[in-house]
């Protein structure tokens, strides 16, 4: 159950991306992948190929008025179980994490292999989610094709099982690619920016989401830090109280965290925000220090967490934070394909942004806690 509750918590933040910030990058009717071994196709023309919102998704897309998701996450590991078992293990973890509800559960037939299906809801911000989840295991490796609906019964909606229905495996499957580097520096000429790794018993990790440019994990698998830069235009500093709110409120919620203290915090010459929460998954502890600037339309964030020690004062993860430099000029963020901006009122458009910052971030952090099983047995 442990394992199927971190799975559905790293699930949980791409659904959320998901619907509310899918970016179009591909149109291609059927999607295929030799290394996951797996096709899949768009319902129809009024759907897109969307980026994946973690490392797990291998495959997402929306349709046009974003109303609507489907993803396929694929993870390397399994525990010991066929499809019907685990995918109910899965379910129990997905009931649990997401606040959800069950409609209905039974096995399906998913190109030629059982699967478990079940169906939940929940509610978001007010609004009521519908899922619809197909899970299969085979050759070694779980496949979970997930989708969602704001405005149907995703149970029913054509367009999302037309999308589960065209799933198709590709034998054999190749072996999982871990990826991760030495590397001591990351430096990014795009984002102006620099951070380096404590030491080097630290390694780089592939960042689970776009947002996610740095991410590392020490050696025993029980500290992490990520960067992420995500795009505030109209903030220009952290301090501003209708975004620090959001920020703080969105993180402690999203992360089911209490809060230990917040103030501010100068960063490479630039004043900004410093978090320091506890949080708690599957009974094990976790140590916050969540750092935030802003710079020309950017933010830049950090969330150092450690399940061995107090974040805000271990040596490491400072080491990294205060290692980070901004280069001069800072450039502006380049924005593609962006909607008109809304008429909405400036408290709200700062809880949107500040929540965006914290979706991408837990996203980070979730995927993690599954990747680095040891650390959960500890």
């Amino acid at each position: 159950m442990r394992q199927a509750t971190l799975k559905f918590r790293a699930l949980s933040a791409a659904f959320a991306w998901a619907l509310v910030v899918a970016v179009a990058s591909a149109d291609d009717s059927t999607w295929t992948s030799q290394q996951d071994c797996f096709s899949i196709a768009l319902p129809n023309a009024n759907w897109s190929r969307t980026d994946a919102p973690v490392a797990s998704a291998k495959w997402a897309a929306a349709n046009r008025a974003k109303t609507k998701s489907v993803f396929v996450a694929v993870f390397d590991e399994t525990d010991k179980g066929d499809s019907i078992s685990l995918g109910a293990r899965f379910e129990t973890g997905f009931l649990k994490s997401g606040h959800a509800t069950e409609v209905k559960k039974g096995q399906v037939v998913l190109d030629r292999r059982t699967a478990y299906r079940f169906v939940a809801e929940a509610a978001a911000a007010g609004k009521k989610l519908s899922f619809v989840v197909a899970y299969v295991v085979t050759d070694g490796r779980d496949y979970a094709i997930c989708a969602t609906s704001l405005v149907s019964d995703a149970d029913t909606d054509k367009e999302l099982n037309d999308t589960i229905d065209s799933f198709r495996f590709l034998d054999p499957p190749s072996p999982p690619v871990v990826a991760s580097t030495n590397d001591p520096v990351w430096t990014s000429q795009e984002y102006r920016c620099s951070i380096a790794l404590p030491n080097a018993t630290w390694s780089q990790q592939k960042p689970p989401n776009a947002k996610l440019k740095f991410v590392a994990l020490n050696e025993d698998h029980t500290k992490y830090i990520a960067l992420g830069v995500f795009d505030v235009q109209g903030v220009t500093e952290f301090s501003n109280p209708e975004f620090k709110k959001g920020f703080e409120e969105s993180f402690l919620k999203s992360a089911n965290g209490t809060k230990v203290k917040e103030g501010e915090f100068a960063i490479d010459g630039r004043m900004g925000y410093r978090l320091v929460a506890d949080s708690s998954v599957d009974g094990k502890k976790f140590s916050h220090v969540v750092v935030g600037v802003i710079a020309n339309g950017r933010a830049y964030t950090f969330d150092g967490q450690s399940l061995v020690g107090n974040a805000d004062t271990d040596p490491e993860i400072n080491a990294s934070i205060n290692s980070f430099h901004l280069f001069d000029p800072v450039g502006p963020p380049t924005t593609v394909n962006a909607a008109p901006p809304e008429n909405k009122d400036p408290a709200e458009r700062m809880g949107e942004l500040a929540f965006r910052c914290v979706a991408f971030l837990l996203a980070g952090f979730l995927v993690v806690c599954f990747i680095v099983r040891k650390a959960f047995g500890r």
